[in-house]
């Protein structure tokens, strides 16, 4: 994946799987359609399936802080921007943006090490 485009459903899953598995540290950050609701949590990606989209600060479903967002738009909405088109002064890096049905979106951002 390269640059910002509509990964593919295999592309996804990969990515989700190396942020998984190599613990990678990231920012989540939900905003609302309206722009009224602003959630953002430092931590780790720890789960995607049936029950939505789960990050917590530590890398545990038992961590102190924790939340998970259900109902995500079809994988083929989601839209990947490569590190390459992220500004370097910003504390994160490529980002993974997640669009849901209500116009809400989550970005899931690798943070810049």
């Amino acid at each position: 994946m390269s640059q910002k485009n509509k990964p593919t459903r295999e592309q996804i899953e990969l990515l989700l799987q190396r942020l998984f598995t190599d613990r990678i540290p990231i920012v989540g950050r939900f905003q609302s359609e309206d722009e009224s609701i602003n959630v953002q949590i430092a931590g780790f990606f720890v789960g995607f399936g049936a029950q939505g989209i789960a990050i917590a600060t530590d890398f545990s479903e038992d961590a102190a802080t924790y939340i998970r967002l259900v109902g995500p738009s079809e994988m083929d909405k989601w839209v990947y921007v490569d590190d390459a088109e992220i500004p370097a002064d910003k504390s994160f890096s490529s980002t993974l943006q997640i669009p849901f049905a209500n116009g809400s979106v989550l970005f899931l951002s690798e943070t810049r090490r």
